[in-house]
């Protein structure tokens, strides 16, 4: 089912961009029930998520071994499968979603704003390790680099 909302939104208009500010999420409360709704269930979205399979390939890479065929590696699929040269480019879009769902839930529900911080803690914390290694971080090896395109 195909859900289409149009809402109109009045401010007033700036001047000049020296009249543009920016401001925090804590400016910013929403109550509209579908919208409620649908950070809901982002959030429960993003806490399904297993952060080991979403490490597993910068662990296999920081071990100097091919996340595609690393024993005790899981990997997720589309950007993460095993034929990806994106590998770990779905951490960032991870992060972000977890750093702003964490500043949003600081305040109204601080029980899970503490369960993100601390798989945010937890990722970068083992991020960091695997970095240690040889200053290298990523999923995908080093040697995807010298791939040539074809054509």
């Amino acid at each position: 089912m195909l859900v289409l909302l149009y809402f109109a939104v009045s401010a007033p208009r700036a001047t000049s961009a020296e009249t543009l500010q920016d401001f925090d999420l804590d400016a910013v409360t929403v109550t509209d029930a579908y919208y409620v709704n649908a950070t809901h269930q982002e959030l429960t979205y993003l806490m399904s998520l297993d952060p080991d399979t979403l490490l597993g390939g910068f662990k296999a890479v920081s071990q100097r071994l091919d996340p595609s065929t690393a024993p005790n590696i899981t990997l997720y699929g589309g950007w993460e499968a095993s034929r990806s040269l994106i590998r770990g480019h779905t951490m960032g879009h991870f992060l972000r979603a977890m750093a702003q769902a964490y500043k949003e839930t600081k305040l109204s529900d601080p029980t899970t704003s503490a369960q993100i911080g601390t798989t945010i803690d937890y990722i970068i914390g083992q991020l960091q390790s695997f970095q240690a290694t040889d200053g290298y971080l990523f999923a995908t090896t080093v040697n995807q680099f010298n791939i040539r395109k074809r054509g």
